[in-house]
């Protein structure tokens, strides 16, 4: 059995986005108890390494790795610590740690590694936002489990949005909208100087059935996206893309806590369990019920 990942780089859908477009198979699997847990052995895979050459330098000035970084490894979110310490055990024995990024769960692993592999450290470097929507039936079921600001706030931004008049929300026809979705993802990523895929990245996003888009238009132009990333039990949102040259109308109409809640409504909807939704908007994800989870990259202590 899989083990799904908490980010877009392991979840099933972008496995199966890269298996079924590209040549290269930058994925390898670590068994430990019964289960099988994907990870990147090829950073220098040529779909991916337009993307990870910023997050290998960055890992390296962190680190003060001097090695040629070639592998990555996000530790899954599971419960029990007997599996944690035996996959952390696998992954020391099995990856050469000198060329290698691993990245856990801090609150998850620190005990782990206190207790059991002491001569590491873990270093915050990063933060993932989950959403545990398994209890909720509908959409309204979400809203009330906000706290009560932030219920009124959710309630206001859904009936400001349908009142203003040229702004909608809609599913993607990414035939249609791919030159407008490139043009907004890159100009996103280099506003924020993060890192992102090289330009040919949504040539064949067409191709697989594991990955929806969602968007706002105004009237017909489309002025902000995000993917939805499809597991068995989970759903990552990420991608995101906007024009900002419509920054104002954006905020003005509560654009992006609409996308947003919608987004949440057709998880919700598809019975997904938990929704990932990546680094950025740490307050806005806070407001909208999301708990912000660190992850720290294993450091030799010496």
């Amino acid at each position: 059995m899989i083990i799904e990942g908490e980010w877009r780089e392991t979840s099933l859908a972008f496995i199966d986005f890269i298996k079924i477009n590209y040549n290269e198979d930058p994925y390898d699997y670590l068994k430990c108890m019964g289960y099988e847990i994907p990870y990147i052995n090829n950073l220098k895979c040529g779909i991916l390494y337009d993307y990870f050459k910023s997050y290998i330098e960055l890992f390296r000035f962190l680190a003060d790795i001097k090695s040629d970084i070639n592998c990555l490894v996000f530790a899954p979110n599971i419960n029990s610590n007997e599996m944690k310490k035996k996959f952390i055990a696998i992954v020391m024995s099995d990856i050469n740690l000198s060329k290698s990024i691993i990245l856990v769960n801090q609150e998850q692993y620190s005990y782990i590694f206190d207790v059991y592999f002491p001569d590491y450290k873990l270093v915050t470097v990063s933060y993932n936002s989950k959403l545990d929507i398994a209890s909720f039936m509908c959409l309204d079921d979400y809203l009330h489990s906000l706290k009560s600001k932030n219920r009124i706030f959710s309630y206001k931004c859904l009936k400001h949005f349908n009142d203003f008049g040229d702004v909608s929300f809609g599913k993607l026809d990414i035939k249609n909208e791919k030159s407008t979705m490139i043009d907004l993802y890159i100009e996103t990523c280099d506003r924020h100087k993060d890192f992102r895929e090289c330009d040919d990245f949504f040539l064949n996003l067409d191709e697989t059935q594991k990955v929806e888009w969602y968007g706002i238009f105004k009237e017909s132009e489309l002025i902000m996206f995000s993917g939805y990333w499809k597991n068995s039990n989970s759903v990552v949102f990420g991608m995101f893309g906007k024009n900002y040259k419509y920054e104002k109308l954006i905020r003005k109409s509560y654009a992006y806590f609409v996308m947003n809640i919608n987004m949440i409504q057709q998880a919700i909807n598809d019975n997904y369990k938990i929704i990932y939704s990546s680094y950025g908007e740490k307050n806005i994800k806070k407001q909208m019920g999301y708990m912000i989870e660190n992850y720290a990259c294993v450091m030799p202590k010496n």
